[in-house]
């Protein structure tokens, strides 16, 4: 692992029986990091928390992107235990930027957000479209994500957008390395 990153953790499965909810730490000057007073034998994800860019711009072609963990499926030690997991390998992180666009007669919601979460990790994180309607993530895995827009009286134009929508305003996608290009999401009046 690298130093100052923030790493989560969340058991797999949520009944309400047994679910305590997400943990997250960062990782300290070595890397290294500890879950403490975690469930015995229980199954969990581990994962790195993605990253808004606040400030992001489509001009901004080389977005800087830390390295990242996987989504890594474990299983914990009886009561008492220490679930050693030895040192982790992390990948190149990877950037989604993309525009969120209006009808040209359409006057823009004052405030529209991007929401980014995935699962088994419960992991998301919202950004503000800037005022062109940029918007950008970064220290991402390659791994699936549902992506929704929060824009007031708008929803995704599926006649326009090349993803199958889960819904009225999201919409899920597979981020992958080699597709690095991006992201239009076209709106229309509800």
């Amino acid at each position: 692992m690298v130093a100052n990153r923030s790493v989560g953790i969340v058991q797999r499965y949520r009944n309400v029986e047994s679910f305590v909810g997400e943990s997250v730490v960062v990782t300290d000057h070595t890397g290294s990091f500890q879950f403490n007073d975690l469930q015995p034998n229980q199954k969990y994800v581990l994962y790195t928390l993605c990253e808004p860019n606040q400030e992001a711009r489509s001009e901004d072609l080389l977005i800087q992107n830390p390295p990242v963990l996987k989504t890594l499926s474990l299983e914990t030690t009886d009561s008492g235990g220490l679930t050693e997991l030895g040192e982790l390998t992390l990948v190149a992180g990877l950037s989604l930027t993309g525009r969120v666009t209006f009808p040209a007669d359409a006057q823009r919601p004052s405030e529209v957000k991007v929401r980014l979460s995935r699962d088994p990790a419960w992991d998301w994180c919202e950004t503000r479209v800037l005022n062109r309607g940029e918007f950008s993530f970064t220290g991402l895995p390659s791994e699936v994500y549902r992506v929704s827009v929060n824009a007031p009286g708008f929803d995704i134009d599926a006649s326009q957008f090349r993803y199958q929508l889960t819904g009225a305003s999201q919409f899920g996608m597979r981020l992958r390395s080699d597709r690095q290009m991006p992201l239009v999401i076209p709106m229309r009046s509800k």
